[in-house]
Order: C-alpha cells, then structure tokens, then sequence
C-alpha cells in the first residue's frame, strides 16, 4: 500500500518575483504558521478504501497500525 498525506497546510502559494521565461520562480506561502484547513489523503493498494472520504487525522495512523499489525485498531 501506497499511502500520501501531509501533517498540516500551509496557505496558498504567492509569486514574490519571477521571471517565469527564464525560470526564474520566487515564491513563498500566504500562511507563515500552519492553517485550519484539512489536507488530501491518496491511497493506492489492497485495503486503500478504508481511507477513502473525510476522517479525523488521528484515525489515519489508528488504521495504519491496524493494517501493519494485523490487530484492530483501538
């Protein structure tokens, strides 16, 4: 199984300065802290569809133990 999520979200993205022509790209995040907002999960293998829809961050690593130990989760 193929598991790709992120701990947190940090804003969108802003161009500071950039010549996009050249290759030149400086950016930086809106946000200088982490945000509120929820970020996507992407599962791909046998048993992906227990991650499928919106879940509470500490039910993830609950259902990755549970599928690494071969035991229910808690």
């Amino acid at each position: 199984m193929v598991i790709i999520s992120a701990d947190h979200e940090t804003g969108g993205t802003v161009m500071n300065f950039g010549v996009p022509a050249d290759g030149l790209v400086m950016g930086t995040f809106t946000s200088k802290g982490h945000t509120p907002m929820m970020v996507p999960l992407f599962a791909y293998g046998p048993k992906s569809y227990m991650f499928m829809g919106t879940q509470e961050n500490s039910d993830v690593s609950n259902k990755i133990y549970s599928l690494l130990s071969g035991k229910k989760s808690k």
